[in-house]
């Protein structure tokens, strides 16, 4: 859907450059307001799995879930700035940064450790993502 449909070039442009995407003609604004929807509605579901799984509903839960996403998506290849990646990148990111997290889990590395540790990722993925940068452009 994302490299196939016009959807889904409007979504890489969007993330790519505003301001070009409403030049070529795609309502911007509309495709970030249908993104946020499909979040929105994925995020729904997860929890109402998550909750049917813990057979409770806790407010607390969601603690890691938001450095653990960044980290996943960005181990997956996706850009910081936008505009490139793919989504079974981030299932793959998604997949390493859970075997971290058990493996972690399994030596009894602390908790504050471990987001510590993801922490660590994020700011090596942005750094290889800089210096990659950097590299290709100066070759051209």
């Amino acid at each position: 859907m994302m490299k196939r449909t016009t959807f889904g070039r409007g979504i890489y442009s969007t993330g790519t450059n505003f301001g070009a995407t409403v030049l070529t003609g795609i309502d911007a604004e509309k495709t970030i307001i249908i993104v946020y929807m499909i979040n929105g509605i994925l995020a729904a579901v997860t929890g109402i799995l998550y909750m049917a799984r813990l057979n409770a509903a806790d407010p607390g839960i969601s603690g890691n879930f938001t450095l653990d996403s960044i980290a996943a998506t960005l181990i997956g290849g996706n850009s910081f700035i936008g505009g490139e990646g793919s989504i079974g990148n981030a299932a793959i990111g998604a997949m390493i940064i859970v075997f971290i997290r058990n493996g972690m889990n399994i030596l009894g590395v602390a908790t504050t450790w471990q987001q510590a540790a993801i922490g660590f990722v994020i700011l090596a993925s942005i750094g290889l993502e800089a210096c990659t940068r950097i590299l290709t452009n100066n070759k051209n």
